[in-house]
């Protein structure tokens, strides 16, 4: 069966043995949605692609230690946040630190799409006012504390269950569940200025 055929255990299990093919099949699988999460936290495609090459190598040397208790995915996301918590540091130190972004980035280009582009029948001055807000939320988004962030990130932007995110932050589930209550109550109070102003 080819590499690309089987399910990420199977991989693991090969990659383990020391089969090159199958952890580079893992990457090919995972990488566009580190480097999308990446993107969205640092909001800057070199950081974005530097971090998501970054994982994937912590991720090759780390591979002996991985014991299978949650599924790749999941394990590869972990360490894509941890580094991402220590760059974030790192950048506020050394430039001033950009806003988290809800858009994708694309590695290719300098083209960016939004998660949720307007319609084809938008009006310009539709597609102007979603952009807007969309800025306002983004920009919003990183008043947030960390803790906050994160988990709506990974809730809301990347759809990862309750589960998923407790084992990726290491935290208890009623702690998530608690975090992303009071990060979606803080975001609507502070966006709540903003957005009444907008003509209805």
């Amino acid at each position: 069966m080819e590499p690309n055929s089987l399910p990420d255990s199977e991989l693991v299990q090969l990659a383990k043995t020391g089969d090159a093919e199958a952890f580079d099949q893992l990457v090919l699988r995972h990488e566009q949605k580190i480097y999308r999460l990446l993107y969205r936290i640092l909001g800057n495609e070199q950081d974005a692609r530097d971090l998501t090459q970054d994982t994937f190598l912590k991720g090759y040397r780390a591979f002996g230690s991985f014991r299978e208790e949650s599924a790749f995915g999941t394990w590869i996301y972990r360490i894509a946040i941890n580094l991402s918590t220590s760059r974030k540091r790192t950048l506020a130190r050394q430039r001033p630190y950009r806003p988290l972004s809800l858009s994708i980035g694309h590695p290719n280009n300098d083209t960016h799409a939004l998660i949720d582009p307007p319609d084809s029948g938008d009006r310009p001055s539709e597609v102007f006012e979603k952009r807007e807000i969309g800025q306002i939320v983004r920009t919003t988004i990183e008043t947030l504390n960390e803790d906050y962030q994160e988990v709506l990130i990974l809730r809301d932007l990347e759809g990862l269950s309750y589960d998923q995110i407790a084992t990726i932050a290491d935290i208890p589930i009623g702690t998530v569940r608690s975090r992303i209550h009071r990060a979606r109550l803080e975001l609507r109070d502070r966006l709540q200025p903003h957005l009444s102003t907008k003509p209805s």
